[in-house]
Parts: structure tokens; C-alpha cells; sequence
């Protein structure tokens, strides 16, 4: 419920209200991220939990990260402005599980890299079908 709330407010703000209901797909997904450093077993703990919202419509990907005690950052691109390269193998060296997306996100004026921590569920592997999927047709 938290990261739809951030999602719905988010939308409104930016009067994309509408895009809830022109959804394709809509998902919550689990990431355990197994730290490795010293620093961070010290004082984070072994491992550090992110919950992620997607929304993605014919049109648009929307998504919220969460977790802990952070509110969630929420955020959006415009499909036919991204594209997803190969994972920068650095990230699955140190045990990142996700997409990464390439282009305009949040109305940026340049392309920026941006990584979308999801877990091993079903969910999130239908979202890396679905979104691949979806950015080739806005690509079109």
C-alpha cells in the first residue's frame, strides 16, 4: 500500500492521474541485496531489503523504491525516451538483481543510467517481458 500511495501521488501531482487506468502492467517485487563490505555488515546488517512498484503503461514506466525506514522515491519515463542495454556486469558482480534503463527519466534534459532493483518472483520476471515488450512498440 505504501509504494501504490507514493505511485497515485506522484501521478496526481503531475496530472497523470489517468495512466492507473491505461495500465499493462502493475507490480510489487522483493530485492535482497547480500552486502559484501565490512562497513556495511557493521552497521547495516547482512542484508538490505527494497520493495519496488512498477506501473507500466502503453506509454509510460512508473516506479517507486522503497524500504526500511525511507519514504519511497518514486519515478517515471516516457517508453519511447529509454531503452534497456545490458546489465553493466558489475552490478551482478556485486549481487544487484534488476533492470537498467537508459534515456530521459523524470524530464531530465540528458540520458541518464538509472538501476531497478526486482527480485527472483514471477512478477518481476514478467515485468522484464512486459517492458521490453512495451518499449519496442513506443519505439515504432
Amino acid at each position: 500500500p505504501v509504494l501504490a500511495q507514493a505511485v497515485r501521488a506522484y501521478l496526481a501531482e503531475r496530472e497523470l492521474a489517468h495512466l492507473e487506468a491505461e495500465a499493462i502492467l502493475c507490480v510489487e517485487t522483493k530485492n535482497v541485496n547480500l552486502r559484501r563490505g565490512l562497513l556495511d555488515r557493521l552497521f547495516a546488517g547482512s542484508e538490505a531489503v527494497t520493495y519496488t512498484g512498477v506501473l507500466v503503461t502503453p506509454e509510460w514506466l512508473v516506479w517507486a523504491n522503497g524500504g526500511g525506514k525511507r519514504p519511497p522515491l518514486v519515478s517515471s519515463a516516457r517508453l519511447a525516451e529509454i531503452e534497456i542495454p545490458r546489465i553493466d556486469p558489475r552490478l551482478q558482480d556485486m549481487g544487484l538483481d534488476g533492470l537498467q534503463l537508459f534515456g530521459f527519466v523524470n524530464r531530465s534534459s540528458q540520458r541518464v543510467t538509472v538501476f531497478i532493483g526486482l527480485g527472483e518472483e514471477p512478477a518481476a520476471q514478467k515485468l522484464r517481458q512486459v517492458l521490453r515488450q512495451a518499449i519496442k512498440q513506443a519505439h515504432k
